[in-house]
C-alpha cells in the first residue's frame, strides 16, 4: 500500500496492520508534496488517508472467513476540524461486532452497508478532521 501512487504522492503511509486485518494504523506525512498554499496538508490527501482502508479491511477479514466479495467505499463525507499542521495519524479498526453483522448481513441478504466514524489527529493530539463513510459490500 505504501507505493500505490495516490497514497504515495499524498505522503500516506501505512505503520501497521494487525495479523487479523482488523486495526490499520497510518500517518499522513506532511511534505512538499502535500503541502497547500498555507504550508498545511492539502485537504485532499487528509481525506485520501480515510478513502481505502475499511474497504480493504472488510475484504481481507470475510475472505479469511471463506465469504468472496467485492467491497468498495460507498460513499464518505469529511468535516475538517482544523488545520493539519503536523504529520496526522489515523486509526482504523473493525471491532467483532462489526466483523459479525457484515458477515450476516452479506450470508443473509448477500450484501451489507457499513457505516463508519473516523477520527484524524495531529501530533498533538488535537482532532484534525473527522471522515463518515460508508462501505459497501456484496457476494460475488
Amino acid at each position: 500500500m505504501n507505493f500505490y501512487p495516490p497514497l504515495l504522492v499524498s505522503r500516506v503511509v501505512v505503520k501497521s496492520v494487525s495479523a487479523d486485518f482488523q486495526r490499520v494504523s497510518v500517518v499522513v506525512k506532511k511534505s512538499i508534496l502535500n503541502r497547500n498554499l498555507h504550508g498545511t496538508i492539502f485537504g485532499g490527501s487528509i481525506f485520501s488517508s480515510a478513502d481505502p482502508f475499511h474497504a480493504l479491511m472488510y475484504w481481507q477479514v470475510l475472505k479469511k472467513r471463506g465469504l468472496n466479495v467485492q467491497v468498495w467505499l460507498k460513499r464518505a463525507e469529511i468535516q475538517y476540524i482544523k488545520p493539519g499542521n503536523t504529520d496526522l495519524f489515523v486509526e482504523f479498526v473493525l471491532d467483532d461486532a462489526d466483523v459479525d453483522a457484515a458477515v450476516k448481513s452479506v450470508q443473509e441478504f448477500g450484501k451489507a452497508d457499513r457505516q463508519h466514524e473516523t477520527r484524524i489527529f495531529n501530533a498533538h493530539r488535537e482532532l484534525v478532521a473527522i471522515v463518515n463513510s460508508i462501505v459497501s459490500l456484496r457476494l460475488k
